[in-house]
């Protein structure tokens, strides 16, 4: 049986104090994001999908760059086969979190995405599946976990300073549903929240 399983979902955000100079290069990026799991079950095979949407931030010197996104995995399964495939979209989706991406309460977000599907042993390709899907998804405060580390480390003349924040939490699905051309509306099992920041300066010596 194939388990789809939490991904990390990649959150960096940014800003340092600390005086900039030409031999100085800062980063900066912030995060947020929305994951929801699902499955549907035919009577014949089993259909698992999770669904992640975000939002990103990044800049690097002076150069900002900003995205909204999602991406899909999924498995088919029955006795005899097994379909698995993955599926993203860049700047193509709806998304907005509030109150802000560094203080997440709830993600609103929708889309579809294309997925690609291969065969599970000999990983050729066997089709194509849509998946349309509309999160509503509350975080749950009490079920927040949250981590926090410094880095300081140094190659050659370059000395690096960074530092990570981020959080996520269990959410209510509330109205969320997402749905598949293969398998039709899937039954939502759980959904996640989160937010991340980072910020590093690179000082050659």
């Amino acid at each position: 049986m194939h388990v789809i399983t939490r991904t990390a979902i990649a959150a960096t955000l940014v800003a340092v104090a600390m005086p900039a100079s030409a031999a100085n290069t800062m980063f900066s990026a912030k995060s947020a994001y929305g994951t929801v799991w699902g499955y549907n079950y035919d009577g014949n095979s089993t259909y698992e999908v999770r669904v992640s949407a975000y939002q990103n931030a990044n800049k690097n010197g002076g150069a900002q760059q900003n995205a909204v996104g999602a991406d899909v995995s999924e498995y088919i399964y029955d006795n005899t086969s097994c379909r698995y495939g993955y599926g993203s979209i860049v700047n193509g989706i709806e998304f907005k979190a509030s109150p802000n991406p560094n203080n997440v309460n709830t993600i609103v977000a929708s889309g579809t995405i294309v997925v690609d599907l291969y065969d599970c042993y000999s990983g050729s390709p066997v089709g194509q599946d849509s998946v349309t899907f509309s999160l509503n998804l509350t975080r749950d405060k009490a079920q927040t976990i949250s981590s926090m580390n410094t880095n300081h480390y140094e190659y050659g003349t370059t000395r690096v300073n960074q530092h990570n924040d981020s959080a996520y939490s269990m959410a209510s699905v509330n109205a969320s549903s997402v749905s598949s051309t293969t398998f039709g509306s899937l039954a939502l099992t759980y959904g996640e929240v989160g937010q991340s920041k980072t910020h590093s300066i690179e000082v050659i010596k």
